[in-house]
């Protein structure tokens, strides 16, 4: 029986105190606790915006950067502190290189920039009013490749931009005798891996084309990396293979070496 009793008691103590709260909190206002202030779960904090989007150089040598929060409603009360260091793809800080940047409020049906130009530690800054950040290389005798960020406080950023010096890529496959080929296979392919730099992932460079009926290809502007390889191939001729190591304006003869 007291068995019975003792549970009977603890029962009623227990309803009792669950009724006497709300959503944890006792209503007694003598209470020693007191009720906790909502608090945000960590994926909704907004103090610190996301890490910025990398997107690749395109052909033409355009990197694409999404700062902060791509979906911002009202770009208008954007302001975002940028800062940034190009650096070759030895890490070698590029000295006085000038860049075109856009932001979403120049992209219009025609190319609206502004140049900025680095110092002679490759450094540079900017005030963007957007998201969204796009570079290229104002000389052309240069090209980026791809690029890494760091959120350096609520609404500031560090770049960094991987750009290399290129050359012009154009000339004629030929086979042993001279005669031009035409449908061969041309490729420029390199790699490159920037030393001692966080957020910054290998870049694989890679352009093709097929010659035209006088035996000529023209790849444009190629990047000369460490080192860039060029390629002709044709299966019922041959194939050659040499690298790109110096940007000389001259047309390449490539001549297929024979099938074994």
């Amino acid at each position: 029986m007291r068995a019975l009793l003792i549970v009977v008691f603890l029962v009623g103590a227990i309803a009792f105190f669950l009724s006497s709260t709300e959503d944890g909190t006792p209503r007694n206002p003598g209470a020693i606790w007191a009720k906790e202030e909502p608090t945000r779960a960590p994926e909704e904090r907004m103090e610190q915006p996301m890490l910025a989007t990398e997107v690749e150089a395109d052909d033409d040598g355009h990197v694409t950067l999404f700062l902060g929060d791509a979906d911002t409603s009202d770009e208008a009360e954007v302001r975002l502190a940028v800062t940034g260091r190009v650096i070759d793809p030895r890490g070698t800080a590029v000295d006085g290189l000038a860049l075109d940047y856009r932001s979403n409020s120049q992209l219009g049906e025609e190319r609206d920039t502004t140049q900025v130009r680095c110092d002679s530690a490759g450094g540079f800054s900017l005030q963007s009013t957007s998201t969204y950040a796009e570079f290229a290389c104002e000389d052309s005798r240069w090209t980026l490749l791809f690029a890494g960020v760091e959120p350096a406080g609520s609404s500031t950023f560090h770049l960094i931009l991987v750009a290399a010096p290129t050359t012009r890529c154009s000339g004629v496959v030929v086979d042993r005798a001279g005669h031009r080929i035409e449908g061969a296979r041309v490729q420029a392919t390199g790699r490159v891996e920037v030393p001692r730099m966080r957020n910054l992932t290998g870049h694989d460079f890679a352009r093709r084309i097929d010659t035209n009926e006088r035996g000529e290809f023209s790849l444009g502007q190629v990047p000369l990396l460490a080192p860039t390889s060029l390629s002709a191939n044709a299966s019922d001729v041959g194939s050659v293979q040499l690298d790109l190591i110096s940007a000389e304006d001259r047309d390449l003869r490539l001549v297929l070496e024979g099938l074994q």
